[in-house]
């Protein structure tokens, strides 16, 4: 079995000790994924006192449509992965944050570069196509 090719971290055991408060923090990220993994600990830092615009997707494991949008979310990152904006994901299921209210899933927020206070909803199309031009939109006013 290709432990790359599974997105597995192989690790020595001692290694481990240290790899696990990385993962759980969002600090360790699956190679090769473009979608930043938010927690409670890092939303924050990375969507809120950064200086980049965000795209977030707050969504549960077991919910239907977060499952059908993922490859179209993954593909948007891919795609975006060299502009200035971050696409981020959090599991609303394990993590929070004082300033997000989910009443369904997914919920799609965007964080405009200086109003992180007053991010917008989006409610657009689940595809790739709806998300990007939304994105190249808004990341142009």
């Amino acid at each position: 079995i290709n432990a790359e090719y599974m997105g597995v971290f192989v690790l020595a055991v001692d290694e481990l000790s240290d790899a696990v408060p990385s993962w759980e923090s969002g600090k360790l990220q699956p190679k090769g994924d473009a979608v930043l993994v938010l927690t409670s600990d890092n939303f924050e830092t990375d969507i809120l006192v950064s200086e980049k615009p965000a795209f977030v997707k707050f969504y549960a494991p077991w919910c239907g449509h977060c499952k059908n949008m993922a490859p179209a979310y993954k593909q948007l990152a891919e795609k975006f992965s060299q502009a200035d904006v971050t696409i981020a994901k959090m599991d609303s299921t394990e993590h929070s944050h004082p300033s997000v209210t989910i009443t369904g899933y997914p919920t799609i927020m965007f964080y405009p570069k200086n109003d992180k206070a007053n991010p917008i909803r989006y409610k657009g199309a689940r595809t790739l196509e709806a998300m990007e031009a939304y994105l190249n939109e808004n990341l142009a006013a």
